[in-house]
């Protein structure tokens, strides 16, 4: 078996931030990611040439306030916009201009660019985790690999964590449970209008089906020639069609988004359609956004512990690392 200072289950934008700041303080890191790239809900999707964000589409303006709080993660995001890799993008809403903030090319790269140089194992799903004899955790991956360390961060959704063990505080039981109540599903789908077709702004919201559209073409180092649009549904519209097909779902969702902009349905071509389970949460859960057992090391970071979000996530890595690094004598090094 591998053994590492931590492990880190989970390669969104938590588990990737979480396992940057602990590499560069010299601990040897391994994230276990059940799917086949980082990412988590930055997640893309490829349409002909392009690839399209389906999930974060952006940092706004709130939430990049809220990276101010956090000096490591404020660092992060001055040091990815020096880079290119984070860039200003104008969303106009029809009521102004709001700055928001994009990855180059994409959203995921941010978090390819955290996972540089790490151990990271891909289509890796952790299945169950306890602790030895000898105070190490042991992790079992559902393809039957065994890996151990001595600090374990899990960032998975909250019902996912709550059954990867029996050895979980129990304080937190409630805590997890209360999340997965709270945690709201998303359908989103891609959708490319014909160039000829004149769309007044670049992003709309608060409809009574579409809680978000963007046009994704719109953003720095896109392809400006296509009309590419993301467009995610409203809570109760997504709840009220949670288990209907997709390409049922798909062309209904379509249809709303053409009748909001006053066009005919057949403009519209419908490209991806996708289900977030785990789509979004505005529940913050733990007073610094993670939880933390410093004896026993082990933890949970996550934007469902902090608010929800991109930002949310970034700032429970930061905190739990703090937690992790500010003990007298460390476990680790």
């Amino acid at each position: 078996m591998q053994d590492f200072d931590a492990i880190v289950i989970g390669a969104g934008s938590a588990g990737s931030l979480a396992a940057k700041q602990l590499h560069r303080l010299g601990y040897s890191v391994m994230v276990l990611e059940k799917s086949r790239g980082a990412g988590g809900r930055c997640a893309r999707r490829q349409v002909g040439n392009e690839s399209v964000d389906i999930g974060c589409i952006s940092l706004d303006a709130e939430q990049l306030a809220n990276a101010r709080a956090i000096t490591s993660v404020q660092q992060q995001l001055d040091e990815w916009q020096r880079r290119g890799l984070l860039a200003e993008w104008a969303v106009d809403y029809g009521e102004g201009v709001e700055r928001h903030m994009v990855g180059v090319p994409q959203m995921n790269s941010l978090h390819k660019d955290l996972l540089d140089n790490i151990t990271i194992n891909t289509e890796q799903r952790a299945h169950r985790f306890e602790r030895s004899e000898h105070g190490h955790w042991v992790v079992e991956c559902t393809s039957g690999d065994l890996f151990t360390c001595k600090a374990l961060i899990v960032t998975a959704p909250p019902a996912q964590a709550h059954d990867m063990s029996h050895a979980w505080p129990t304080e937190w039981l409630p805590i997890f449970d209360e999340a997965d109540r709270t945690i709201q599903a998303q359908w989103t789908i891609v959708v490319e209008l014909p160039t000829d077709v004149m769309v007044p702004h670049n992003g709309f919201h608060q409809h009574p089906v579409i809680e978000h559209a963007v046009l994704d073409s719109s953003k720095p180092d896109r392809d400006h020639s296509r009309q590419l649009w993301v467009v995610q549904a409203s809570p109760v519209w997504t709840d009220r069609h949670l288990n209907l097909d997709k390409e049922h779902v798909g062309d209904l969702l379509c249809d709303a988004f053409c009748a909001m902009l006053d066009i005919p349905g057949e403009s519209a071509t419908l490209l991806n359609t996708h289900r977030w389970l785990f789509g979004r949460t505005d529940h913050k859960h733990s007073p610094d956004g993670c939880l933390w057992d410093s004896e026993r090391q082990l933890g949970v970071c996550a934007d469902w512990l902090n608010g929800g979000g991109v930002m949310a996530a970034l700032t429970s890595a930061a905190s739990i690392v703090n937690h992790l690094t500010e003990q007298e004598a460390p476990a680790l090094a």
